[in-house]
C-alpha cells in the first residue's frame, strides 16, 4: 500500500538529495586529452571548450537549472601537476567574451608544460533532476 522508505526519502531536504546524487556521480562527465609538445595551447583550449559545450548540451535543466562546474587537471612532462576549478558557471560562460577561455589558457600556460589534460564537468541540472526523481 504505502512505500515508507520512499516517503522518508521525499521528506529529506532537496539539498541533501542533490548532494547525495552528486556524491553518487550523477551529472559528472569526464574528458581527457594528450597534449603534444608542439601542440599549441589554443588547440587544446578550444578542444576542451568544445567538449564542454557539447556535453552541457546533453544535460538536463529542470526549471532552468543550467549551472555547472568544471575542474581541470594537468600533468606536466616532468611530473608536476596543476589543477583549477571553475564553479557556478552558466552556459553563456563557454562562449567568446567570457573569462572561461582565458582561465583555460592561463591553466595550460602554467610553469610546467602540460602533457595531459583531464576535465570533469558537473551538471547541477542533472543532479537536481535525479534528486527530484527519488
Amino acid at each position: 500500500m504505502f512505500n515508507l522508505p520512499r516517503l522518508r526519502e521525499r521528506r529529506r531536504p532537496l539539498s541533501d538529495r542533490v548532494a547525495r546524487a552528486r556524491n553518487e556521480g550523477v551529472g559528472v562527465y569526464l574528458g581527457e586529452w594528450a597534449v603534444d609538445a608542439d601542440e599549441a595551447g589554443e588547440f587544446v583550449a578550444d578542444a576542451v571548450l568544445t567538449w564542454c559545450r557539447e556535453t552541457l548540451g546533453k544535460t538536463r535543466r529542470p526549471w532552468g537549472i543550467a549551472q555547472f562546474d568544471i575542474a581541470l587537471a594537468g600533468a606536466g612532462a616532468y611530473g608536476a601537476r596543476q589543477t583549477i576549478s571553475l564553479l557556478g558557471l552558466a552556459p553563456g560562460d563557454l562562449y567568446p567574451g567570457d573569462s572561461v577561455l582565458a582561465e583555460i589558457h592561463r591553466f595550460l600556460a602554467g610553469h610546467d608544460p602540460v602533457s595531459h589534460v583531464a576535465v570533469a564537468l558537473f551538471s547541477w541540472g542533472d543532479a537536481t533532476d535525479a534528486a527530484l526523481s527519488t
